[in-house]
């Protein structure tokens, strides 16, 4: 977009000495790159930046899929909640569950 509009002020500029043209082609050309521009300044807000001695995202990846395959697993939290209700010992089981995800929890906040 700022290449047209570029093209078009030398375009003008050379041909009739005016090279802020006001047509409906460069205000055509003015809106696009004003959208293009509050586009740029919205995504620019959605930039997660992760520190610089973070490991690599691929090793984030797997781990959070690890986490919801194996302690997060539907199954896992539905036979907990079930021991809880059903079992009066199950405190233990619970506690090591919300030690696993609380551990998870804390090594993902720290790196």
């Amino acid at each position: 977009v700022s290449s047209k509009l570029s093209s078009y002020s030398l375009h003008f500029g050379m041909t009739c000495g005016d090279f802020t043209p006001d047509t409906a082609a460069t205000k055509q050309l003015f809106t696009l790159a004003e959208q293009a521009s509050k586009k740029k300044a919205g995504q620019q807000k959605k930039i997660i930046e992760r520190p610089s001695n973070s490991p690599p995202f691929q090793e984030l990846f797997r781990e959070m899929h690890h986490f919801c395959r194996t302690v997060a697993s539907t199954n896992n939290v539905l036979s907990l909640a079930d021991a809880i209700e059903n079992q009066p010992n199950s405190r233990s089981q619970e506690i090591n569950w919300q030690y696993s995800a609380a551990a998870f929890s804390d090594r993902l906040s720290s790196v």
